[in-house]
């Protein structure tokens, strides 16, 4: 069995935990007899799995929010994207650098159109990852001593790091939970 993990200690990681296949393929049989026609959109997500994710064949990965798996269909599509054509900076006036800015403005577009908006109401801004993101709108926002900043407990370290901006003003944030979220609204 391999187990796809982040962690790298000796590149190597043993989990105390070794998942018996035959058992699991037993039980799930058992219940895609009494469930299938409610579960797994009728075997098209085993389709899926076995299609776009051929790496996760007979393993156990469970680090999706530190590095999910990317799916084969993306990888060759991007593959062949990079090999026929020339991006440079598109901060210069080659002809690799204007590929550049057309394929970045036609990616905003398509985000704004699939969020129903437009260029006159929202900016699209490309960012590392989400931590970047987060870390961009909590320094734009216009933090102020009377600003309350609520987080849900179980919430990406990002989010739970944006406090830092109204603690240093003395401005009021807090922990809730889903329950407490819920009740104010």
């Amino acid at each position: 069995m391999k187990l796809l993990t982040s962690e790298k200690k000796n590149h190597a990681f043993t989990p105390k935990y070794k998942p018996n296949f035959k058992q699991i393929e037993r039980e799930k049989r058992i219940f895609l007899k009494e469930f299938s026609s409610k579960y797994g959109y009728n075997g098209k997500i085993d389709q899926i799995r076995e299609t776009e994710y051929p790496q996760l064949n007979k393993c156990v990965y469970l680090d999706h929010t530190g590095s999910t798996v990317f799916a084969k269909s993306t990888v060759t599509n991007f593959m062949n994207d990079l090999t026929n054509n020339l991006y440079g900076n598109p901060h210069s006036n080659s002809p690799s650098s204007q590929a550049s800015s057309r394929r970045i403005a036609e990616v905003r577009k398509r985000i704004l159109k699939f969020f129903d908006t437009n260029e006159q109401d929202y900016s699209v801004i490309f960012t590392q990852n989400a931590t970047a993101s987060a870390k961009l709108v909590g320094e734009m926002f216009p933090w102020s001593k009377r600003s309350s900043y609520k987080y849900l407990r179980e919430s990406h370290n990002s989010i739970n790091g944006l406090r830092r901006f109204p603690e240093q003003i003395d401005a009021d944030f807090q922990t809730v939970t889903e329950d407490e979220l819920f009740h104010e609204l």
